[in-house]
Order: C-alpha cells, then sequence, then structure tokens
C-alpha cells in the first residue's frame, strides 16, 4: 500500500520550511491559524510569523519526509528534523488540517 501524497498547502509549508522562507510559509495558512508546537499556541499570521523566525535564527534546520497518512481528515506527516541541536535528528509528526488551499492547524510533536 502506498503512501497519500502531501496535499499541495502542507507540501507548499514544508517547503517553506526547507527553505527557511516566512512570508511564504505563512502564505499556506488561513489568516487565524493555529499552530501548537512543543505545547505552546501560536495563532494568526503575525504570531506565526515571529515563531517561525525565532526558530529559524536558532537552528537551520533541514526537513525530510518520511511517512505521510490521512486520518480524519487531517494529514499526519511523520518528519525528520535534523540540525545543530542536541538529540539531532529527530522525528516528529506533524497534524495538519487544511482548509480549502490553506493550513487552519497544524500540531507538531514527538
Amino acid at each position: 500500500m502506498s503512501s497519500p501524497s502531501l496535499p499541495e498547502p502542507v507540501a507548499a509549508y514544508l517547503r517553506a520550511k526547507r527553505a527557511h522562507d516566512g512570508d511564504a510559509l505563512v502564505a499556506t495558512l488561513t489568516e487565524d491559524a493555529v499552530i501548537v508546537d512543543d505545547g505552546k499556541r501560536y495563532q494568526g499570521a503575525a504570531v506565526v510569523r515571529a515563531w517561525n523566525d525565532e526558530a529559524s535564527k536558532k537552528v537551520r534546520a533541514t526537513y525530510d519526509v518520511r511517512d505521510v497518512a490521512e486520518n480524519d481528515g487531517r494529514t499526519l506527516v511523520s518528519v525528520e528534523v535534523g540540525g545543530d541541536f542536541p538529540g539531532s535528528p529527530v522525528v516528529l509528526r506533524f497534524d495538519f488540517t487544511v482548509d480549502g488551499d490553506k493550513i487552519s492547524a497544524l500540531t507538531i510533536a514527538l
């Protein structure tokens, strides 16, 4: 059985993360998108942009998709994240909710 392909908004989000392109990343999100990363909640384009910019300053990470699954209308992506940080690389689960052609929610967790 093959894995589902990435919906375009999810693929665009991951391209933006790989390129460390905050403008492109925010363009993949709805205006009121919610991102939960490491238990912290970020909502809205300006807040998400600040979160992304700060994370990109700390670590120039790499993002390699390992697995993709669909579950209850969500796209679950296992991503190996590598970089200059303790424990690198680590596999994280990115749980995307897509609304039309934009991402409305994303939870990132181990």
